[in-house]
Formats: C-alpha cells, sequence, structure tokens
C-alpha cells in the first residue's frame, strides 16, 4: 500500500488550540523540505545538548520526555516540569512519553 500525505488537511479535532493549528502547518509547510531532529531526555543535566552543539552547532528541535516518573503515588521526576519550561523559553516542540 502506498503512502500519500494530504498537505491540504486539516485537524481532526475542531477545539484545537491556537498552538496546535500552527504546529500542524509547520509541520505540513516542512514536509519534505525540512528534517526535525530531536532527542529523548532522560537525566535532568540534559548533557545531550553540549554534544549536539559542539558537533553541528545547532540543538535538536524537538525534545522528547517520560511521564515515567510521575506515574507512582510519588512523584520521582521533574520531566513534566522540564519540558514545560523548555518548549517555553525555547518554543521547541515536545513530545511525552509513558
Amino acid at each position: 500500500m502506498a503512502y500519500t500525505t494530504d498537505l491540504n488537511a486539516e485537524l481532526v479535532s475542531k477545539q484545537a488550540s491556537k498552538n496546535t493549528k500552527m504546529l500542524f502547518e509547520y509541520l505540513k509547510s516542512i514536509y519534505g523540505k525540512k528534517h526535525l531532529a530531536g532527542q529523548q531526555y532522560l537525566q535532568s543535566e540534559e548533557v545531550e545538548d553540549l554534544v549536539y552543539y559542539h558537533l553541528t552547532g545547532k540543538l535538536p528541535a524537538v525534545r522528547g520526555y517520560d511521564f515515567m516518573g510521575v506515574s507512582s503515588c510519588k512523584k520521582t521526576d521533574d520531566q513534566v516540569d522540564r519540558a514545560i519550561k523548555w518548549a517555553t523559553q525555547c518554543g521547541g516542540i515536545v513530545t511525552m512519553g509513558w
């Protein structure tokens, strides 16, 4: 089965936020033209950024974080707070895993 992309597609949710709509339009605008680089983060030091920046002069546009530390009764990690802080300060794309 061939995969096709309809760049005129619309979001499924009619109640999508302004930011969601902007992200969707951005992703469609770069389709087939650019690549997005990303990194999954676990350790709070996030030293991966130092390696990428040193080698390329750029930082990943996408950061992945995990809900693993907040799935128990005791919050053991600050991944959600870190993700919000990074997205707010840098305007990057956040993905959350479980």
